[in-house]
């Protein structure tokens, strides 16, 4: 079994500790084990377990695909000129 320490979790996940704390609160993240004094691990399978179930499902986008670029809009003619009225 290996453990993970806060800074190597925050590396591995990249999320910050505030999010992972809230979602610990929240039920929706593996709680870390005391290991002793103010120490304090998080199981690696158990964030490996983690990270799979929150990408079944998810697609990569394909190759070569531009991520959050809208298309261009390629105005007519009547429309560049001015020649269209408002209704």
């Amino acid at each position: 079994m290996n453990a993970l320490s806060l800074k190597s979790l925050v590396s591995k996940i990249s999320l910050q500790k505030t999010k992972i704390y809230a979602m610990i609160a929240a039920g929706t993240f593996p709680a870390p084990i005391k290991l002793g004094g103010s120490r304090s691990a998080w199981i690696e399978s158990e964030v490996e377990d983690w990270l799979t179930s929150c990408t079944v499902g998810v697609q990569a986008p394909k190759t070569g695909a531009k991520r959050g670029r809208k298309p261009k809009v390629r105005l007519s003619e009547g429309v560049a000129s001015g020649s269209l009225v408002n209704a």
